[in-house]
């Protein structure tokens, strides 16, 4: 069966901290606006006032990142590199937009360029959980399951989430550990319960464990939430494997 996981993109969101002042320059101005905009959840329309940010200020690092994570939401990862590698150039330092642009290189599935950057990130913040998150994505992504297993452990040990449970579940899975990946998979629904992808997971899980009536169960609550194409597809080929 595929295998579908969740790549997570951090924002970075960072409004001026003179936003309340009369001083800000047209730059910040755009640049605070696309924010608002992004955080109410309009990307498109938060887009062009990052360009305006960018056209004002070419050296505006903020917005070449919150850009990138726009095309990023959009579905281009290709342009989100590029505002990526923009940040990096201005700040070689900046652990998050080396995640950023290693999430996108994982999830156009180049995968060693994926692991420079969020290795760097890893280097760079030793306690930046989501680099090993998404670090344990890519290697989940080339199959090599141990590896993922050991970040998403960091990631988990940092910051736990559902997506860094559910992944270590998917891992654990695979290795034909099914109990402990029915184990991870608890938390990732009790931390977030509408989480469809976590429920795809455990009804495989169920699956394997012969528990069928609880796996119909959480194909009927997956399906409830799961608009996501590729969670829709998830569900049909978990369908067609009972």
């Amino acid at each position: 069966m595929t295998r579908y996981v969740l790549i997570v993109l951090i924002l970075i969101l960072a409004l001026s901290a003179a936003s309340c002042s009369s001083g800000l320059s047209k730059a910040e101005e755009q640049f605070n606006a696309g924010v608002e905009l992004q955080e109410q959840g309009l990307p498109e329309e938060a887009l062009p006032k990052y360009d305006e940010a960018i056209r004002q200020d070419s050296k505006f690092a903020e917005a070449y990142g919150n850009r990138g994570s726009v095309y990023q939401a959009l579905g281009d990862p290709r342009r989100a590199i590029q505002d990526f590698s923009e940040v990096i150039d201005l700040q070689p330092e900046n652990a998050r937009a080396y995640t950023n642009r290693g999430t996108a290189y994982v999830e156009l599935g180049e995968i060693d360029r994926g692991l420079q950057d969020l290795n760097k990130a890893v280097t760079l913040d030793p306690g930046f959980a989501l680099a090993y998150g998404n670090r344990g994505v890519a290697y989940l992504r080339i199959d090599e399951y141990q590896e993922a297993i050991f970040n998403l452990d960091q990631a988990i040990r940092l910051a736990p989430t559902a997506d860094a449970y559910s992944n270590r579940g998917n891992a654990k899975l695979q290795l034909g550990q099914a109990d402990e990946a029915l184990a991870d998979l608890e938390p990732a629904i009790r931390i977030n319960p509408q989480y469809a992808q976590a429920y795809v997971n455990r009804a495989l899980t169920y699956t394997v464990l012969v528990r069928d009536l609880e796996a119909e169960i959480d194909l009927g609550i997956a399906e409830s939430l799961g608009s996501d194409p590729n969670i829709r597809q998830a569900i049909e080929e978990l369908k067609a494997l009972r």
